[in-house]
């Protein structure tokens, strides 16, 4: 009886023949003798002892027999991407739920633009991995195998680019995917109403992006990005931007400010505030609405307050109007904003003063009291009041006092450097924007100076002179142009300078 011990070449697979010749079909064989074979090959890894016991307890000679198996290496995981800043679907997007489980539509919703900042990273790649090691039948080591690669070029779309194992915005812009593609957009359309299907949008200021509305911007609804394009018209809604173009208009009535550096509308109907550096209405300001910026450029102004820090240029002045230019209108808000707060606290302020006064009158009385009788019940019950009272008059008085010294400061600073102007190329005519007639009736102030127009008239440049308020039919249009533009060019670069 002979055992014969065979290898393959690669080491991973033993056989056994236990080799007899005719009449050893009862020779002794027993798995020690096996295992001793293959020690004495070096096999340690992978023994069948099954298989082994078998070949003993059944007399399997003259066969070759596999009796070990190396341990076969593991794969490891397969390379990935996660993208960072993926955009959800729109199933996904869901207006905002509040405590009482109240559906709020207002609010921004969570993903519904998913936005970077350039060189923000998109997406990680993160490598392969070596699986767990194997062994072959003689016990050496054998590597794990590592798990497929995968490349970030399959994920690079439009203006993005790879760093190393991470994929990074080229630019500011909103996250798109197409396939395995991330690309990064600067215009992001909206093909609805801002309303809600949609809530409000949040995307801060500082990042260029540009978002575009095919539709409306509903009341009670907000908007804040870097620029905006409106093709409807913009209701009671609050907008903060840098850029603002509407294609239609400005509307209704409400106290949400539209607040943007550069403004372009078709018209403004409505008793909305509208702030902005330069304003450009192609058609009318007109039923109420307050316009406030350093350069304002109207086809016509009617039954409206305009107030610019350097020129207002128009075609047309309808009906009951509050002109002033010349006039900061920051600080004009901040000091109207102050006289409110002052004229607020006045009465309570008032009050507490006669309390106190009353107050004093008495602390003498509880003062000749106390000599007689330092621990009377009065002295306990009545002195805290009157110190508290004493101590919210203090904090009223400083108040006061703050408010009054600020809204001094805003009176200073009201009036603009410079020589702002007033130019009404066709004149003062009746409002006939409605069935009546009504006659012209406007003020206009150029700084701490002011003129009443009453009745109908051609119109001109209205300018400060040593007599006040000035006007002119006579003046050289070209100038004029020269001027506003040299406004808007420092403006412009006042904007440019807030961007960098």
């Amino acid at each position: 009886m002979e055992i014969q011990v065979q290898i393959s070449k690669d080491y991973t697979s033993a056989f056994i023949n236990v080799s007899v010749e005719e009449g050893e079909e009862n020779s002794i064989l027993n798995v020690p003798l096996l295992e001793k074979a293959l020690s004495d090959e070096g096999i340690v890894v992978g023994i069948k002892k099954d298989v082994l016991n078998d070949i003993c307890e059944n007399k399997r000679f003259n066969q070759k027999i596999l009796v070990a198996e190396y341990i076969e290496p593991q794969v490891g995981n397969d390379a990935r991407v996660e993208i960072i800043k993926k955009p959800k679907k729109s199933s996904e997007v869901t207006p905002v739920k509040k405590e009482n489980d109240e559906i709020d539509y207002y609010s921004p919703r969570e993903g519904f633009i998913t936005y970077v900042r350039k060189d923000e990273t998109i997406a990680i790649k993160y490598p392969p991995t070596r699986g767990k090691p194997g062994q072959n039948v003689l016990g050496r080591v054998i590597p794990g195998k590592f798990g497929k690669e995968i490349y970030l070029d399959s994920f690079k779309g439009s203006n993005s680019k790879i760093a190393g194992d991470k994929l990074i915005a080229k630019s500011d812009g909103v996250i798109s995917l197409k396939a395995l593609q991330v690309n990064v957009e600067s215009i992001y359309r909206i093909n609805d109403n801002i309303g809600r299907n949609t809530g409000s949008i949040d995307i801060p200021k500082e990042i260029d992006i540009t978002l575009m509305i095919q539709g409306d911007i509903q009341r009670g609804f907000s908007v804040k990005c870097h620029k905006l394009y409106v093709s409807g018209c913009i209701e009671d809604a609050k907008i903060d931007c840098n850029f603002l173009k509407v294609k239609s208009g400005i509307v209704g009535v409400g106290d949400n400010p539209i607040e943007a550096d550069y403004i372009s509308v078709g018209f403004i109907n409505g008793e909305r505030k509208v702030i902005g550096k330069i304003v450009t209405v192609l058609r009318e300001i007109s039923s109420g609405a307050q316009v406030m910026a350093e350069l304002v450029k109207a086809y016509t102004i009617q039954g409206t307050s305009v107030t610019a820090k350097d020129a207002i240029w128009t075609d047309y002045i309808n009906g009951k109007n509050t002109i002033m230019v010349g006039i900061d209108y920051k600080a004009k808000m901040e000091h109207d904003e102050l006289s409110i707060k002052i004229a607020e606290i006045s009465e309570p302020l008032e009050e507490l003063r006669n309390v106190s006064y009353a107050g004093a009158k008495r602390m003498k009385q509880l003062k000749e009291l106390s000599k007689l009788n330092p621990k009377h019940p009065l002295l306990q019950k009545e002195l805290p009041k009157i110190l508290e009272i004493k101590e919210k008059l203090g904090k009223f008085e400083k108040l006061n006092d703050t408010l009054n010294k600020r809204r001094e400061e805003c009176e200073k600073e009201i009036y603009a450097e410079g020589e702002p102007f007033l130019i009404v190329r066709s004149g003062f005519s009746k409002d006939t924007s409605s069935e009546t007639m009504v006659e012209p009736d406007t003020i206009i102030f150029l700084k701490e100076h002011s003129t009443k127009v009453y009745e109908s008239s051609r119109g001109g440049l209205y300018y400060i002179s040593k007599y006040g308020v000035s006007s002119t039919t006579r003046y050289n249009t070209r100038e004029l142009k020269d001027r506003f533009n040299k406004f808007v060019e420092r403006t412009e670069e006042e904007i440019k300078k807030g961007f960098e």
